[in-house]
């Protein structure tokens, strides 16, 4: 027995002799560790660090040297992270011990499983008044301390509100309550980048609105011409913005719901960005001439929060992109340099890796480099079609041919959770997992028929849950692609041409396109995903559309043709299903003369204003007839010009705004007894609040109130005309939002006012 005990002793000796990594750092639980490279490249992340410090000490009895040194364990710990340098967390601690810096560290066989992000309390409810907007924040942490990634739902989707974003970098997210009061329910999902995750249900509740609920009204929201750059490159932030670089090099910046792009304000801005990368808080940026060689440059690193400038790296030869690796050193692609030239984070000058040349290990073209969360490092060859590799510590591994040809090369790279992805220049998307291996090519933009002729393909960049957007400089368009490479939407400027808009409650838009006349719908983001009907020039049945309408669950969607006289209806959830085309020319009884406006409601009936007959129409779901109001004159309750109608949820109420007298004239309806009564008007022509001089837009909200945009006045109203007068509720120049020449208006039942300006763009306000 009294020899084993000494073996064992003699074992912890040697242990502590010959550790194989220390402890240079500790703050809490965190550990900043030091191995030596044969060590370190043993270590994954998960595994398990032994941390010994001093423990009994045997000395010689005559010379009191040191004989035996048995080393304590203090504590246990698991590596979160390998680069820069080894980082853990402290999971087992020894009673009445801690660790310290300069404490042995050894790797052991025990491994412990990746944390996942765990609750840290069980969620409160939230309430937010009636059309109120707040920022509502999950109580979740990762234990590991691994970065999160967020994905948020709402229950019953069109009367729960609307959320400022699908994803997001941290544990909060934007909430605008619905004009209705009500409970739901908000579900996270989330997940660390080593794909653990956790799901968390946060209660939600929107108080009864006592009065009409003040609204600043600002724009929050804006899409088309002037506020959508063409990108030509682009990346996704740590906190979620995408920044792209159009084709002038100017950067510019959008939030992660993808509501509004802004130029980003350097305090010395880059002459020509071509390429950036982000790490931490600081934004690589490649300030070059692409294509031109020797054009030199320079890599600014500015501060993301402010963008001020922290440090420049400059000789460079022709440097085509960048890339930051995850201790900070600073890549950049350069053919004419011989390779990838690799600076540490100050900026100096650390190493190159590859060469020019000819052979198997030579670049000839280097164009993309990206890098991965563990410090791998890939670049993209265009005149040889593959891609070079090293491992974190610069170790050449073996190459991946990309599956394309002289007529389609790669030209551009991004690093996504599981692989890499490589962009051709036909927009097709080649997906290498860890060990190279590539399925089919993800098909490009110009075969799905969203877009017809979208142009070459320049930049590709992925978020943290793998889906992928592809620019299309040329065209001005952005496409998306979810993690299994199936097209997902398409945005862009191009896209947002048009006067014919409506919006639901979902938070989508229903757009005519105007040079086909087929129905393009729009995801609460923006991005384009469904086309419907035929084009014009196939047979479709839209020659002449005058007047958009989506019913407020978002189910049914109707255009009224002025060629024809016809309604033409689809349902939004079958896709495949022709349109429903129904009512004719004329002047009877269920026919149209001259319709000038429509509205479709929560059960499918049609609501069709007419400027000829002076009447609105009404027809069920099958459109078939059911009634009609209104009759000609001049008197408070006829029509002379009728011009706009708008219809509540509930259909018990229609407002139909008439030119001739500058009114908005209320009719109670009586839906049973197919009746109309005459309550009350608006208060006619002027500047004055509640006056109008040439209204272009018309729409009530879920609470009742009415919207009103005035193309005269350049102004959007809001009237309470739910009682038996007119009493203004608030009320916004469009010129003090930057808005010039509304031509209508979409209004969301929540009360989201989408605003189209001239016949490109559209703004949201609220």
């Amino acid at each position: 027995m009294l020899r084993s005990c000494t073996l064992l002793a003699l074992a912890a000796a040697c242990c502590a002799a010959d550790p194989s990594g220390l402890v240079e750092s500790v703050d809490g639980k965190a550990l900043v560790l030091r191995f030596d490279a044969t060590s370190a490249a043993r270590l994954v992340p998960g595994c398990l660090v032994a941390i010994y410090g001093p423990g009994q000490v045997e000395k010689h009895p005559l010379t009191k040297e040191v004989i035996i040194e048995r080393p304590r364990l203090v504590a246990k710990a698991q590596i979160t992270a390998l680069v820069p340098c080894p980082q853990a967390r402290v999971v087992w601690q020894a009673e009445g011990a801690a660790p310290a810096a300069g404490n042995d560290a050894v790797a052991i066989t025990e491994l412990a499983p990746n944390a996942p992000p765990a609750p840290t309390a069980v969620p409160a409810k939230v309430t937010a008044g009636a059309g109120g907007q707040l920022l509502v924040k999950a109580p979740v942490a990762d234990p590991d301390g691994d970065p999160l990634i967020c994905t948020w739902e709402l229950s019953d989707p069109g009367r729960s509100g609307r959320l400022d974003a699908r994803t997001t970098t941290r544990p909060e997210i934007g909430w605008s309550a619905p004009l209705a009061a009500g409970e739901w329910k908000l579900t996270l999902n989330v997940r660390d980048r080593l794909g653990q995750r956790t799901s968390m249900v946060l209660p939600l509740a929107a108080s009864e609105a006592t009065e009409p609920v003040k609204r600043e009204l600002r724009t929050v929201a804006w899409f088309g011409e002037g506020a959508e750059p063409a990108i030509a490159r682009l990346r996704r932030a740590a906190d979620g913005r995408w920044w792209g670089i159009d084709g002038d090099g100017v950067v510019w910046r959008c939030d992660a719901g993808w509501r509004r792009w802004e130029k980003v304000a350097f305090a010395e801005p880059p002459k020509h960005a071509v390429a950036l990368a982000f790490h931490k808080d600081e934004v690589a940026i490649l300030d070059a001439s692409r294509g031109m060689v020797s054009s030199g440059g320079v890599v600014a690193v500015h501060a993301v929060a402010d963008g001020a400038k922290r440090r420049s790296i400059g000789g460079l030869v022709s440097p085509t992109d960048v890339a930051v690796a995850p201790d900070g050193a600073v890549l950049v692609a350069d053919q004419g340099a011989g390779g990838v030239q690799v600076f540490e984070p100050d900026g100096r000058p650390r190493l190159r890796l590859g060469r020019a040349g000819d052979g198997n290990d030579d670049f000839k073209g280097l164009l993309g480099i990206a890098c991965d969360p563990d410090g791998g490092i890939y670049a993209v060859d265009q005149l040889q079609r593959r891609v070079l590799r090293w491992d974190r510590f610069g170790r050449s591994l073996a190459p991946w041919g990309v599956p394309t040809d002289d007529k389609d090369p790669p030209v551009d790279c991004c690093v996504r959770p599981g692989g890499l992805l490589v962009l051709s220049q036909s927009g097709r998307v080649a997906a290498f997992d860890r060990d190279g291996r590539s399925a089919a090519p993800w098909i490009a933009l110009g075969s799905e028929g969203l877009v017809s002729d979208p142009r070459t393909a320049a930049g590709i960049g992925a978020d943290l849950l793998g889906e992928a957007v592809v620019a299309y400089p040329g065209r001005g368009v952005l496409a998306r692609y979810a993690p299994d490479g199936a097209l997902a939407g398409v945005r862009g400027a191009p896209l947002r041409a048009g006067t014919l808009w409506a919006a639901d409650a979902i938070g989508r838009l229903v757009l005519v396109l105007p040079d086909d006349h087929r129905l393009a719908l729009l995801d609460p983001e923006g991005w384009m995903v469904g086309a419907y009907g035929a084009r014009m020039a196939e047979g479709g049945p839209v020659k002449d559309p005058v007047s958009l309408s989506v019913s407020p669950s978002g189910r049914w969607a109707a255009v009224v043709d002025g060629k024809s006289r016809q309604v033409v209806r689809w349902d939004l959830t079958q896709p495949k299903v022709p349109p429903k085309v129904f009512s004719s020319r004329g002047e009877s009884t269920g026919q149209l003369a001259s319709p000038v406006s429509l509205v479709v409601d929560d059960a499918g009936r049609t609501w069709v204003l007419d400027d000829d007959t002076y009447r609105v129409t009404v027809f069920d779901v099958e459109g078939a007839y059911l009634f009609h109001f209104g009759s000609k004159g001049k008197g408070p309750a006829e029509l002379y010009e009728p011009k706009l109608l708008a219809v509540t949820a509930d259909a018990q109420v229609a407002y139909i705004y008439d030119a001739y007298r500058y009114e908005i004239k209320k009719f109670a309806i009586e839906l049973e007894a197919k009746q109309t009564r005459h309550v009350v008007n608006s208060q006619g022509k002027g500047t004055e609040p509640g006056q109008l001089k040439d209204a272009v837009g018309l729409a009530v909200d879920r609470q009742g109130l009415v919207w009103v945009v005035d193309a005269s006045r350049e102004d959007l109203q809001i009237l309470d005309l739910r009682g038996t007068s007119c009493l203004p509720v608030a009320a916004r120049r469009l010129g003090d939002l930057d808005l010039r020449k509304p031509v209508g208006l979409a209004l969301s039942p929540d009360g989201l006012a989408w605003l189209p300006v001239g016949r490109t763009a559209i703004a949201g306000v609220r």
